[in-house]
């Protein structure tokens, strides 16, 4: 049985500007990514450097992967129209975990193969776009997350990796923004100029393959 086919950009880029989501979110969201931001940013002006950036880079890795199973769950309970309660510390963590897991498996063979093997990259890339989400919302080990992200991307896997890089075109002047104005003045504008743009790209990111997983799954 055939089903409509949803806007995926439309949704993707909408979900950031949501209040619901935003109101939802938006305490989560400062703790485990502008927190860190803020650090960074202070460490910057303090002390003009590179010295601290590896260990941020690191946190803001660890945040944002903290905060993608809470980003999960508001978007499931906005769909569902249903009450939303950020997950249970012990939730968060274990999701967190299996999509730690997932990662370390499944990124080096993404990169290697965009580093040497450009066009194979490009279908390991779309076999297993649906790892981390399949791995945070059932709660699967690599192997099996990467099993089924491999069958359910044969349903619409090459045209959810196509709307993924129309939504990185759209949201790549965000990013160009945000690198050119890096270094201005007070640094306090780099810090909210930042937190914007991290606030669409994980939250569309995010969507994209949500709501791009939950097409597959009505697909027979």
């Amino acid at each position: 049985m055939s089903v409509p086919k949803n806007n995926l950009i439309a949704k993707a880029i909408a979900v950031p500007f949501t209040s619901e989501i935003f109101q939802n979110l938006n305490s989560s969201f400062m703790l485990l990514i502008g927190v860190p931001l803020a650090i960074q940013t202070y460490s910057d002006q303090m002390y003009s450097g590179q010295i601290y950036y590896g260990y941020f880079l690191i946190l803001n890795w660890i945040g944002t992967a903290l905060f993608f199973p809470i980003s999960m769950t508001a978007l499931r309970s906005f769909e569902d129209k249903s009450y939303f309660a950020v997950p249970t510390t012990a939730i968060i963590l274990k999701k967190f975990w299996k999509v730690f897991q997932v990662g370390c498996v499944s990124m080096p063979i993404y990169l290697l193969g965009l580093l040497f093997f450009v066009v194979p990259g490009i279908i390991v890339w779309k076999k297993y776009i649906y790892v981390f989400v399949i791995s945070e919302q059932e709660m699967f080990g690599p192997l099996d997350s990467m099993r089924k992200s491999s069958l359910m991307s044969q349903r619409n896997g090459w045209r959810l990796f196509l709307m993924t890089l129309i939504l990185l075109v759209i949201t790549a002047p965000f990013i160009i923004i945000s690198i050119s104005l890096s270094g201005i003045y007070p640094r306090i504008l780099t810090f909210f100029l930042e937190l914007a743009v991290q606030w669409i790209l994980i939250l569309s990111g995010t969507a994209i393959c949500f709501y791009g997983y939950k097409e597959a799954l009505a697909i027979d």
